[in-house]
């Protein structure tokens, strides 16, 4: 995956951590968006429907 972000290929990064554990440690990968999994399942505008997402939470 960093072979493609460090490429310029267009990925999408998705911090799925709870609203809580974000504010306790907010720093994320550079350009991820920040979005709930709650958020997920209402289908996020946000999120491309023809390019690679990227799903992660700690």
């Amino acid at each position: 995956m960093k072979q493609k972000i460090d490429a310029g290929e267009p990925v999408t990064i998705v911090d799925l951590r709870h609203s809580l554990d974000f504010e306790a440690e907010p720093e994320t990968i550079p350009g991820a968006l920040h979005i709930e999994a709650k958020e997920l399942e209402e289908k996020d505008r946000r999120l491309p429907r023809d390019g690679e997402v990227v799903l992660y939470c700690t």
